[in-house]
């Protein structure tokens, strides 16, 4: 919707419209946006829906990044014990079977509670 002006004052505008200062440099027509029909209270099943909608969202979220974060530790736990297995004789480095040994205990241990931690998120 535009106004156009006539003298001191804007036709159709509201009165807070019309008192709001000097007129614009150079034009004619000043533009505003009719933001009355944004009042209107939002209906009871509209935000239960919209809240179901959002938790619904928020737990699907929550389940792709536990998904990401465990196929991301297993991408992990086979490049490092491929990396381990094929750079160091660990049968014949006792150091390298000890940092073997906990590095695999460290991903195992990890991954369980990757995938715990997921399937109590399913089933609560």
């Amino acid at each position: 919707m535009f106004l156009r002006r006539s003298g001191f004052h804007f036709h159709g505008a509201p009165a807070a419209l019309q008192r709001a200062g000097p007129e614009p440099p150079g034009g004619t027509v000043v533009f505003y946006r009719d933001l009355s029909h944004f009042e209107e209270p939002e209906p009871i099943p509209a935000r239960m829906i919209s809240v179901a909608v959002d938790i619904i969202a928020a737990s699907l979220c929550l389940v792709f990044f536990v998904l990401l974060a465990l196929y991301g530790d297993c991408f992990m736990f086979i490049l490092g014990s491929t990396m381990l297995q094929f750079s160091f004789p660990l049968s014949t480095n006792i150091t390298a079977c000890r940092v073997a040994t906990v590095m695999c205990i460290c991903f195992y241990v990890s991954t369980k509670g990757h995938l715990c931690g997921l399937i109590a998120h399913r089933q609560g």
